[in-house]
Formats: structure tokens, C-alpha cells, sequence
């Protein structure tokens, strides 16, 4: 049964909005009133875009792009519906354009659900559940997805957070390999990452031009606003790939752990690139941490 209470957590000096109907996406994470993601605008409308107004929203049952929005599994073929426009890929799952449950919510902890029947955006019957807990120290995400069908399902996870950018904020985080992409958005090779793209060490995001998966990824990125005086840390080491993407002159950097690489699908070998297979009743449950901690002012070096 959905709770009506008002969707907003607080702990300490942090506080969070929750958008269960904006595809169980946050409306705003803030720490003394000063926004670490962008916010969800007041008014925003019964049917906004979540890619384009939300905090953050959750990526299930696949992360990123599905080439084509077709892909053959276990020797049957399955096309999708495209549900981004006139793109030509099937994007991101359908959690994120889905309203969610509010089933439960007390002052620190919420839980947001969402049930599937299978349909032209996915073929299995499943249920998804959003479990988040906050205290003084940060935010708690943990997504799960368990396959109520009969036949097994291919199965990935992730989060699409968009941290607020300003003009000093500052990246750090470390990764193997990076995929390049190709004309259609797609990845086609895991490379040595270049230089436009190594954050290992703690630097200006300026505008590298990035939308892309990195490999290797050891489950950890830093952000720094030295305007602010505050560090979030994403820590997320069942993952094991990142999405990056800044989009130039926009207010935003997406930094996106996920559990594939995109489009894994339709790799000869998925399971390789981290996609699962979910048997009848099997479940998978990822876990992502925002850690706030108030630093000095100057920049990391």
C-alpha cells in the first residue's frame, strides 16, 4: 500500500527529495541547503523528461543503449520499442520512464517499487525495489531486479546521477580502459585510457567531450566543489564500469556506475562485459553510496 507522508528524507545537514513518479528518480540531494545534484525545478509538471530535469534516477533492467533496440537471446530474437524519440536505440530500461511506489518511508529510509508486465519495452515479467537510507554522513542507494518470468532474463543495473557543475568542481577516478564509440553511439573497442579522459589523479573537468564506458573501474569517483567546501565520494565497487558523460555548456557531469558495458547485449560473449543472467526467481542487488564530507577550501592537488 503507497505511503502519502511528503517524499523527503533528512539526516543531519543532508536532505533528499524523492520523484517516485518521475521513474523513481531523486528530486534533489543537498547538504545545508547547497545542492550536490541538479535539482528537479519546482513546477516541473505531471509528465517531465527525468533525463532532463531529475537529480538522479535508477537504471534497470539495462544500462545505456541497445543497438537498434533489437538483440537475440539464448536463440530467440527480440526487438524493442525505441523509447527516446527519434533515437534509434532503445535506452536505458524502462524503470526511468516509469512512475514508482512509495511503499514505504520513515524520516532517514524509503522504499520505492515497481512492478513489470512484459511488454514491447521488455519481455519478462519483473519487479524492481529502490531501497534508500540517509544519514549524516550520506545516501544509501540499493537497487534490486528479480525475474518473475518463466524463461531467464538478461539482467543489468545502474544509476544516473547528475552532479551539479560548477566552475571549480574537480573529478577524480581511476579505470583500465575506455570504449571508444563509434558513429551511432556505440562502443566498438576497449582502449588505454587517453589523456582527455584520465581523471586518476584530481583535475578540472573542463569540457573533455565524454559520453563514454570506462572498464576496470574499481568502484570509487571523488567530486569536489572547492567553492563549496564539499567532497562527495561514489562508492560503488560492485559495479565495476563507469559511464561518463559532459555534455559542454550544460549544468551538469553524469557520472553513471553500472554493472555492463553499453549495448553488452549484443556482444558474442554479454556475460564478459557484465550483463547477468537472472533465472525464474534469481534477483540482483546493487549498492551505491554518496558520502558528503565537508574539506578545506583549497583544490586538491
Amino acid at each position: 500500500m503507497a505511503v502519502a507522508q511528503q517524499p523527503v528524507l533528512t539526516a543531519g545537514p543532508l536532505s533528499v527529495g524523492l520523484a517516485p513518479q518521475f521513474g523513481g528518480a531523486l528530486a534533489w540531494l543537498r547538504w545545508q541547503g547547497t545542492d550536490l545534484l541538479r535539482p528537479l525545478p519546482e513546477g516541473a509538471g505531471r509528465h517531465p523528461t527525468p533525463e532532463r530535469i531529475s537529480a538522479a534516477y535508477p537504471l534497470v533492467p539495462y544500462s545505456n543503449r541497445i543497438a537498434d533496440a533489437r538483440f537475440e537471446w539464448q536463440g530467440r530474437h527480440y526487438e524493442l520499442q525505441r523509447n527516446f524519440g527519434k533515437h534509434p536505440h532503445s535506452l536505458h530500461g524502462f524503470g526511468w520512464q516509469r512512475p514508482w511506489t512509495l511503499t514505504q518511508q520513515g524520516s532517514h529510509a524509503a522504499l520505492m517499487t515497481l512492478t513489470h508486465s512484459a511488454d514491447g519495452n521488455w519481455p519478462w515479467n519483473c519487479t524492481a525495489e529502490q531501497h534508500l537510507s540517509l544519514d549524516a554522513q550520506g545516501l544509501t542507494l540499493t537497487l534490486s531486479l528479480n525475474n518473475q518470468d518463466r524463461t531467464d532474463m538478461p539482467a543489468g543495473l545502474g544509476w544516473h546521477p547528475y552532479f551539479l557543475r560548477t566552475e571549480q568542481m574537480t573529478l577524480q577516478f581511476s579505470a583500465r580502459r575506455q570504449w571508444t564509440m563509434n558513429e551511432y553511439h556505440l562502443p566498438d573497442q576497449a582502449i588505454p585510457v587517453p589523456s582527455n579522459a584520465d581523471f586518476s589523479q584530481a583535475r578540472s573537468l573542463g569540457w573533455p567531450g565524454l559520453d563514454h564506458c570506462f572498464s576496470g573501474w574499481p568502484g570509487e569517483a571523488r567530486l569536489y566543489w572547492p567553492e563549496h567546501g564539499l567532497e562527495v565520494r561514489l562508492l560503488a565497487p560492485e559495479f565495476g564500469h563507469l559511464v561518463v558523460f559532459t555534455p559542454e555548456q550544460r549544468n551538469f557531469v553524469a557520472i553513471e556506475p553500472v554493472t555492463h558495458v553499453n549495448n553488452a547485449i549484443n556482444w558474442p560473449q554479454p556475460e564478459h562485459l557484465g550483463l547477468q543472467t537472472l533465472p525464474p526467481g534469481a534477483r540482483i542487488t546493487r549498492t551505491l553510496q554518496l558520502l558528503v564530507e565537508p574539506q578545506q577550501s583549497e583544490t586538491p592537488s
